[in-house]
This record gives C-alpha cells, structure tokens and sequence, in this order.
C-alpha cells in the first residue's frame, strides 16, 4: 500500500486536476493550484468516507478511532499532495520556463516521496508524522508564494 498509493493515486488526481483546468485555458495559475488542490480535497473526502464505511460495517467501536486517524492526518493529506504534484506536472508538460526544470520535478516527486512515507510503517517511529507534516506543509506553502509572486505581478 505504501508504494501503490502514491504511485497511482497522484497522477490519477493530477489527470483529473488537469482535465479541469484544460476547461479553463484562461484561468490564472493560482486559480490552477486551487483546482489541483480541490481535486484532491474531494478524493480525500471520497477516501475518509470510504475508511470510515468499512470502519462502521466491521464495528462500531472502530468508528470513533478511524475518524480521529483521518481528521489528524488531514491537514496535510491528499489536497496538499495534489496541488503539489499537479503544479510539478502541469508546469512540466507545459514546457513552463518561469520555474527551473529542477523546481518543477522536486514538485513532482516530492508528494510521491512523502506519501509512500506516510503510508510505510516508518510513521510508527515518534515524532515522524510531526515531521512529515512539516516538511509537507512548508512545501506547498513555498509553492503557493511563488505562484501568488507570480499573479501578484
């Protein structure tokens, strides 16, 4: 699961991210990054549905336990990845020279790196989700500065 995750989930949100904003050709690239970071806001709450269904179906008792898990892990979960990963892979395909070649693919890689993380067994290790978080955090906020520097212009 920690290596499928990221490998398939991010650039089937990214596709459905750039499907979108392929509707919209005019649209700034900050009103990009909030589609990309929709797209993934809805799979993360399609997924915690999802969690929480099986949850409910095996016993009650897991219900509260499996919210928690989610709601904790939120806040820098699947929006976050997506906006990320979709800007690294829009700004990439579309031969963008605003940002290095070397930006662009730390953009890309990185939410797959940080979610295989997330989803290995290292999470147990204290301290590291804190961490993951952070780092994960920081990213998309450098990410966000740039693209509103550059709309701001």
């Amino acid at each position: 699961d920690a290596l499928t995750a990221p490998i398939v989930e991010e650039p089937i949100k990214a596709f459905a991210a750039i499907l979108v904003i392929s509707l919209f050709p005019t649209i700034s690239l900050k009103e990009k990054f909030v589609v990309a970071l929709l797209a993934g806001m809805g799979f993360q709450l399609t997924e915690d549905i999802s969690y929480l269904s099986q949850a409910a179906s095996k016993s009650l008792d897991s219900l509260l336990p499996t919210a928690l898990e989610r709601i904790s892990g939120a806040a820098t979960s699947h929006w976050v990845y997506t906006a990320i990963f979709t800007m690294g892979l829009y700004l990439l395909l579309k031969g963008s020279t605003t940002f290095s070649r070397r930006q662009k693919l730390f953009w890309l890689l990185s939410p797959l790196v940080l979610h295989f993380i997330w989803d290995s067994p290292l999470t147990n290790f204290s301290g590291l989700t804190i961490i993951l978080g952070t780092l994960t955090l920081l990213i998309f906020i450098n990410l966000f500065q740039k693209i509103d520097a550059l709309d701001s212009n």
